[in-house]
């Protein structure tokens, strides 16, 4: 996954606002393209459960450099409290 995981780490990096609909689209094409098997359920997934499942991707990869790791975590981390709060709000 290091193709995705740079590509994940560009996109994490050029905007760290709220998610936005665009934005999630194009997590779920990276999920996607570097998931295949996932194309069947992709459009079912909730945003919340796709940025769940982007973080435990990225805190698996054993190959990772761990400060980097770490940094990406804690803003999924941020992401994922954001969308908990939209969710119960609406």
């Amino acid at each position: 996954m290091a193709t995705g995981r740079s590509m994940l780490k560009a996109h994490v990096e050029r905007d760290l606002a709220m998610v936005s609909t665009t934005r999630m689209q194009a997590l779920r094409e990276l999920v996607l393209a570097n998931n295949p098997h996932l194309a069947d359920e992709i459009d079912e997934i909730t945003d919340l459960q796709l940025l769940i499942l982007v973080k435990a991707s990225i805190g698996s990869d054993p190959t990772a450099d761990p400060v980097e790791t770490k940094q990406m975590m804690a803003f999924f981390d941020r992401l994922i409290e954001e969308k908990r709060q939209s969710a119960t709000k609406h």
